[in-house]
């Protein structure tokens, strides 16, 4: 099954060119840029600019996202003309296109992959491979091979220190979402009782 731009591409159908363009992610200059002309009139706080950085990561598409979110729903109407602050980006609800680009990418990934993303999404914060290992029940060997194939399926990433984390706010709230709620209880408190010890 395609993912990611192909399972875009094929939505638009076939009289649709498509050109693929590799952006790295945005910094808060670009959001505030885009935000400022995307959401115009409204004038937009820099506490929102820090809310739509940290929820995409910088990630252009999730930017769109929210953005889209907020004029779509009207939030972006709702408080003019006050400026929109941190507050508003946080009601803005997952973005539909960003949680089944994510979810397609977790259903791509090998089984332990999956395993080992879930336990990160729980975490929801840079995270020790051990500790992964222990929540997801993998050995660490096997946790190791599926935090690469993780890493390879863009589901998650390695911060500077090593540590696994989710690529974006984003996905933790994506993959959360789509694992059953026995098991993500399940692995709450697991992680819960990783990070007691």
């Amino acid at each position: 099954e395609r993912s990611g731009v192909p399972a875009l591409a094929a939505r638009c159908g076939p009289n649709v060119r498509v050109c693929r363009v590799d952006l790295g992610p945005f910094d808060a200059g670009d959001v505030r840029a885009l935000a400022a002309t995307a959401l115009a009139p409204v004038e937009v706080a820099e506490s929102a600019v820090e809310a739509l950085c940290e929820r995409s990561a910088g990630v252009p598409l999730a930017v769109v996202e929210l953005l889209h979110g907020l004029v779509s729903t009207g939030l972006a109407r709702t408080i003019a003309p006050a400026p929109m602050r941190r507050e508003t980006v946080e009601a803005v609800a997952l973005p539909p296109m960003v949680r089944d680009l994510e979810l397609q990418a977790l259903a791509n990934l090998p089984a332990d992959a999956r395993r080992l993303a879930e336990a990160a999404a729980v975490f929801a914060a840079p995270t020790e491979l051990d500790e992964l290992a222990a929540v997801s029940g993998l050995p660490t060997p096997r946790a190791r091979a599926a935090f690469r194939a993780a890493i390879r399926g863009g589901v998650v990433r390695e911060t500077a220190d090593g540590e696994c984390v989710m690529r974006t706010p984003l996905s933790d709230e994506s993959v959360l979402a789509a694992i059953p709620r026995a098991e993500r209880s399940a692995l709450h408190k697991a992680a819960a009782r990783r990070l007691a010890a």
